[in-house]
């Protein structure tokens, strides 16, 4: 995705500039944080679209779980897609 690659572009180019100047400008600071922001919206909308597009399908999608002593579960079907969104101090996670 290159919307993905964008982000790690510029977090990686935020991280070179703060360790370079030693401190961060507070308005470029604050304009990369919305940008940030406005890309993870970006990836839910699409996660959430692509889950509806999954459940209205309902594509025959096989895995196997290896459950380590204990064998492997063959031939689970992947089904009822949700998407979750989970916001805590420095950590997003999205779930699909």
């Amino acid at each position: 995705m290159i919307l993905i690659e964008e982000l790690k572009r510029q977090a990686e180019k935020q991280q070179n500039d703060h360790e370079q100047s030693g401190q961060t400008d507070s308005g470029v600071h604050h304009l990369r944080c919305m940008k940030s922001a406005a890309g993870l919206r970006d990836i839910y909308h699409y996660l959430h679209e692509l889950s509806k597009l999954l459940n209205q399908l309902q594509p025959d999608i096989r895995a196997a779980m290896d459950l380590g002593v204990i064998g492997t579960l063959s031939e689970l079907q992947q089904s009822e897609y949700r998407l979750f969104a989970e916001s805590t101090h420095r950590k997003e996670v999205v779930r699909l």
